[in-house]
């Protein structure tokens, strides 16, 4: 079998059988054509560890970084897991090659009075922006992915307990919960402005205008449009977002491993990015956590 059919098969295994994003398929798809293109391999079976170190030494002569060598090893690590356990080669030369140490990144979030005023200095004067503002309320309070927003139906959302189902990476489903404030602009937006869009059939929760299915593009622009109400100098992102209820969570008192279930972590040594806020009233639980509504939000009205 050709290496460029066994590309294509593992692609369709990451999208299958992973779940994996278009992006993070996109992105192995190139490292692992890298590979073959710099070592010239003409075979997976002819791979051996001297082509693993040529291409490595490679990559560190055109001065590519940790991170992303890190990265291009895991796409390689896991495009030959694949093709071992499909009984194409006999063994995977990058399992005993060590990937290089990483400095973990701290998470840039807004601070909360930053957040605050976002929401706050939000417009609420036409229907889309009470829709964005009911997104960008969820995002803040539930620290879901853009990728979970974009996919909950309206099945899925429960407003009496203030609770969702979203289904995240590797399709594993969970619980998340949000508070009062996005309750309220949540409630808003389901009861005066899907009601004007709901062209179809469709039950996911929020549409654009014309009824369809919003896209993460979409989400990210206006995300992206949402930075001019607050005075912070963070570039907002929905990412951000994500960090920002993860940060205020740690900081308002939730455990680590409250805001691992949460944020739907895999790894609680991913939740510990968020150890270094200072607690600051450490027998608080998550679920009391985020900030309360103000009491003159609009979107009451």
């Amino acid at each position: 079998m050709s290496i460029q059919r066994l590309i294509r098969n593992f692609s369709d295994y990451l999208s299958i059988q992973k779940h994996r994003s278009s992006h993070t398929i996109k992105s192995y798809v190139y490292d692992i054509n890298q590979f073959f293109s710099i070592t010239k391999a003409t075979s997976v079976l002819a791979v051996n560890e001297q082509d693993t170190h040529h291409y490595l030494k490679h990559l560190n002569a055109l001065n590519i970084n940790n991170r992303s060598i890190h990265r291009k090893m895991s796409a390689l690590d896991q495009f030959w897991r694949y093709i071992v356990k499909e009984n194409i080669a006999p063994s995977n030369p990058w399992a005993m090659i060590r990937r290089p140490k990483l400095n973990t990144r701290l998470p840039v979030y807004l601070e909360e009075h930053a957040m605050l005023e976002l929401l706050n200095k939000y417009p609420i004067n036409t229907p889309i922006f009470c829709r964005n503002k009911a997104m960008l309320e969820l995002l803040f309070s539930s620290g879901i992915r853009l990728s979970e927003l974009i996919k909950i139906r309206l099945d899925a959302i429960n407003l009496t307990h203030m609770e969702c189902r979203v289904l995240g990476k590797g399709d594993k489903e969970r619980l998340v919960i949000f508070g009062q404030r996005a309750n309220n602009s949540i409630q808003y937006y389901l009861d005066h402005v899907r009601p004007l869009w709901n062209k179809t059939t469709d039950d996911t929760l929020f549409i654009s205008t014309r009824g369809a299915p919003l896209s993460g593009r979409s989400v990210q622009r206006i995300v992206k449009h949402a930075n001019q109400y607050h005075s912070s100098t963070i570039e907002l992102t929905p990412h951000t977002c994500r960090h920002t209820c993860a940060t205020l969570l740690q900081s308002h008192g939730a455990g680590i491993r409250d805001i691992q279930e949460l944020l739907g972590h895999s790894s609680i040594s991913t939740t510990q990015r968020y150890a270094h806020i200072p607690n600051k009233t450490l027998s608080k639980r998550f679920l009391h956590a985020m900030p309360d509504p103000e009491s003159n939000q609009a979107t009451n009205t």
